[in-house]
């Protein structure tokens, strides 16, 4: 025994003899998540609390679009790979035909038919709301066992789309099971009646954390490129995904409400994949309207900071500058990025607890010859006068720069990070 060995892409690593066998997989961190819609919510489980912007909240742990998307970037090119365990792990019904896949200590689980057969095409497919719905008719089931299929003709279209060389696939948000609403084992006993009643063969990927395997966020399609389609490559143009969390405004049809949602809607925009509501795919309705959409484009905000450039700083002698600007403006981002190659020192309340503490650290890197830059909101007068007056014993120059994004910026920038 003691004996070492360098795992590699796909080992297979027994923890006893023939026994809980675990598939290692390397995982970087995806490059594209800043240019992702991702504040949207779905109907699949209880929302999250929201999230407030307030110009009085000091943070640190923010980044603007383009600054958190470099930071992706170079973590994945210079850092070591993240292992990650797959464990393979039989079906709840012994005569159910096919296998499970726990991902990432249960953060995604994968279910694939025994007679699934990889494709360049692939038909997706939400879950709830789309290919379900309740027996009861409430919005969120009762128990496992409150579901039914939504449409009558959910099988003889899956098989068309299957006959025409799709590969059948379905991914479901389940934060019940990372909220320990739900157990893993229930869901996938519920997940295999579901796909039994379907009668064609299926790959499922379920969600169960708020990370990035989370809709809209596409980690789930990730996993699947990379990991669960064999060798082929996936053709987005000829491709699809369809869900019900699609941003369709009241009385999109007679008496129904607008949609919860526009999550399955985002999902797609950020693969570039085409977009179809159930009634689209199922009923053979027309494409309604959808005013419902965020009217923060990301990509766009990606595109233009790419053709931007950060002037020079000048530091051939001390000075302050003061950061100004929302809690997800990018501020900190900004220090990291450009003020701490020049040696800047950096004050902050996050880290120091109170605007005392930040002035008298301030007051001594001064002292010590050095620039300082204050990582705070600052929002007020009051705020920055403090450090204006410092800057003024000192007699050096004080400089404010303000981090000038929407509010719906910020939130998508707290959103991105929440889940890298």
């Amino acid at each position: 025994m003691n004996e070492e060995k360098l795992l590699e892409h796909h080992d297979i690593v027994e923890v006893l003899h023939n026994t809980y066998k675990y598939k290692v997989e390397l995982e970087g961190l995806s490059s594209t998540n800043n240019q992702l819609y991702g504040s949207q919510e779905d109907h699949e489980e209880a929302p999250l609390g929201k999230q407030t912007i307030s110009p009085n909240q000091e943070e640190t742990s923010t980044v603007s679009t383009k600054r958190c998307l470099d930071h992706v970037e170079n973590c994945t090119e210079n850092s070591t790979k993240k292992l990650k365990l797959c464990e393979g792990a039989d079906t709840i019904d012994p005569d159910m035909k096919g296998s499970w896949d726990i991902v990432d200590n249960g953060k995604l689980l994968v279910f694939t038919s025994n007679d699934v057969c990889n494709s360049a095409k692939i038909a997706s497919f939400d879950l709830d709301g789309t290919l379900i719905t309740t027996k009861s008719g409430k919005v969120f089931p009762v128990d496992t066992h409150d579901w039914k299929l939504l449409f009558s003709n959910i099988e003889s279209v899956l098989k068309q789309y299957l006959d025409d060389g799709y590969k059948l696939v379905i991914f479901t948000n389940q934060g019940a099971i990372g909220r320990k609403k739900m157990s893993t084992r229930d869901f996938q006993a519920k997940a295999e009646k579901i796909i039994k009643s379907l009668n064609v063969p299926v790959q499922m990927f379920v969600a169960t954390q708020y990370d990035r395997y989370r809709k809209p966020v596409p980690g789930m399609w990730e996993y699947l490129s990379q990991e669960k389609n064999g060798d082929l490559a996936i053709d987005i143009s000829q491709s699809f995904y369809a869900g019900d969390a699609a941003g369709r405004a009241a009385n999109w049809a007679p008496k129904k409400k607008k949609d919860f949602a526009c999550t399955d809607h985002l999902f797609a925009f950020n693969l570039n994949l085409a977009f179809f509501t159930p009634e689209q795919i199922f009923l053979n309705e027309k494409a309604p309207d959808f005013p419902n959409l965020p009217t923060f484009k990301p990509r766009e905000v990606y595109q233009k900071a790419q053709s931007q450039t950060i002037p020079n700083i000048p530091h051939d002698k001390k000075q302050v500058l003061i950061m100004i600007g929302s809690q997800g403006s990018g501020k900190s981002s900004f220090v990291s990025t450009y003020l701490k190659p020049l040696n800047y020192t950096t004050v902050n309340r996050d880290t120091l607890g109170s605007w005392q503490k930040c002035v008298s650290v301030m007051k001594a890197a001064l002292d010590s010859g050095l620039s300082v830059v204050v990582d705070n909101t600052n929002p007020d007068k009051e705020s920055r006068h403090r450090y204006i007056e410092a800057a003024k014993q000192h007699g050096v120059r004080c400089i404010a720069v303000h981090m000038n994004i929407s509010k719906e910026h910020a939130k998508h920038n707290i959103k991105v990070i929440d889940r890298l």
